[in-house]
């Protein structure tokens, strides 16, 4: 009876498996040592080479284009939101002048009509720019009068007063009311003694009077009349100003016209004015103011612009 025994590997052939399977393992590690990679090896260089990169010429035009259009956009915003606040202040009233700061500037003389009340008056000095709003000026008015009222006259005040200085001027009558006389050239006597009498309340007889006694201004014995000493111009007389201190002021101007021009022999000036009011009086009373020449002597000496 024979048995069969299976055969079973030799002992060392255990080893050998053991070999192979290291020999296998050996070789999947170097096999994945080979193989795998780091992950920034797959990005750094192509990020890199972004940053790096400039951008094409057409690229930079076309951000250039973008950023002048959006400018000029924000500039035309910028201008219609403030055309558009302009006119909504002018349409509201918020741009206009009410008071003006003050005290005012140059010399004007306001007249105050006979029966004229606060509102009138406003307008009228707002009219002539004395101040800003005639309105603003009676409510100022009605701040500082304590009773009292601004008096018919006439007025020496300044352009683009406040209102309060304007109605303390008005109410103040002492300093600020003048006679006012505004003398063209060109008249005779008798029509600048009428402007006199008008303007200041003072009769012409009074006026005729003195004119008949020219010496006593200063004239030379020879003279009939104030013909051509009357110097014309405008003229703020003091309310208490008499008529011989009227007449003196203008003979005076003529004088110191006549300095001015490098006469000032009594005789000569005498005889430029006589002469210079027959040429006057020739050229007729109607005519348009005389030229300054019309005057001109001979010696080439011109006489003062007067009055005839």
């Amino acid at each position: 009876m024979s048995h069969h025994h299976p055969q079973f590997p030799a002992a060392d052939s255990e080893p050998e498996r053991h070999t192979d399977d290291a020999q296998h393992d050996d070789g999947y590690e170097g096999s994945h040592d080979e193989t795998v990679e780091p992950v920034e090896q797959f990005f750094e260089p192509r990020s890199g080479h972004r940053r790096n990169r400039r951008p094409s010429k057409a690229r930079q035009r076309r951000r250039r284009r973008r950023t002048i259009v959006m400018l000029v956009v924000i500039l035309g915003f910028i201008g219609v939101v403030v055309a558009v606040s302009l006119m909504l202040r002018d349409l509201l009233g918020l741009n206009d002048i009410t008071d003006y700061p003050g005290p005012g500037e140059g010399s004007v003389v306001f007249t105050v009509p006979e029966g004229a009340g606060p509102l009138a008056i406003g307008n009228g000095l707002e009219s002539v720019d004395i101040v800003a709003d005639g309105s603003e000026f009676v409510s100022a008015l009605q701040q500082v009068a304590d009773g009292r009222e601004v008096q018919p006259g006439e007025y020496e005040l300044s352009y683009q007063m406040s209102s309060e200085g304007a109605a303390l001027a008005l109410l103040d009558v002492e300093a600020n009311k003048v006679l006012y006389a505004a003398v063209a050239q060109g008249l005779r006597q008798g029509e600048t003694l009428d402007i006199l009498a008008e303007s200041t309340g003072i009769a012409r007889d009074e006026f005729e009077e003195l004119a008949a006694d020219p010496t006593q201004f200063g004239l030379p014995d020879d003279a009939l009349s104030l013909e051509g000493y009357l110097a014309p111009g405008e003229y703020r007389f003091d309310v208490d100003a008499t008529a011989i201190e009227m007449i003196q002021t203008m003979v005076d101007g003529t004088f110191a016209l006549l300095e001015d021009a490098g006469v000032t022999d009594p005789e000569e000036q005498f005889r430029i004015l006589t002469i210079g009011s027959i040429i006057e009086a020739e050229a007729g009373e109607a005519t348009t103011p005389r030229s300054p020449g019309l005057s001109r002597i001979g010696s080439e000496k011109t006489t003062p612009r007067r009055t005839g």
